[in-house]
């Protein structure tokens, strides 16, 4: 999918959101202490803010290590295969994680209910906000998951990031 046109807009909007996610969390930290340090008075949002902010930015980088295949993986049983046992090895983890995703996004509702019916004290957005980020970050690796589970059930090339092993 990396080589589609769809999947270089998949990049270019997660890269979009984190990095403005990061950026408005580097503003905002950096505006509470300069009115700490200077003003001798503290902006009582940022905590809550910088939270949401960062919860957010791992959902959707979690989204992007899935869809790039990046994600952080252990190989050395995989390794040990051939070729046709790393690809049914690769079958059988994404379909757990495949699995794992939808049992998640599955019972995030009563989550997402009982959250959105607390408030944050100093944002005039719920906790719901925060929470939301769970069906969609894995909404996202479900997808991408899925249809790397496709890919290679084809017999297709599978994008997989260069791995630099440790030495």
């Amino acid at each position: 999918m990396s080589s589609t046109r769809g999947g270089r807009t998949a990049d270019v909007v997660l890269d979009v959101l984190v990095t403005s996610a990061l950026g408005l969390m580097v503003l905002v930290n950096v505006a509470n202490i300069f009115c700490r340090k200077v003003l001798n008075t503290s902006l009582v949002f940022t905590t809550e803010v910088s939270l949401t902010l960062f919860v957010w930015m791992t959902f959707l980088g979690a989204i992007k290590l899935a869809r790039t295949n990046q994600h952080l993986r252990v190989t050395f049983l995989v390794d040990a295969l051939g070729p046709g046992g790393r690809r049914v090895a690769g079958i059988w983890i994404d379909a757990a994680v495949l699995f794992y995703c939808v049992v998640t996004i599955m019972t995030a509702g009563p989550v997402l209910r009982s959250a959105s019916l607390m408030r944050l004290s100093s944002v005039p957005w719920n906790v719901g906000v925060v929470f939301w980020a769970l069906p969609v970050g894995f909404g996202g690796i479900a997808f991408f998951t899925a249809w790397r589970i496709v890919r290679r059930l084809r017999g297709q090339p599978v994008d997989v990031a260069a791995v630099h092993p440790v030495e």
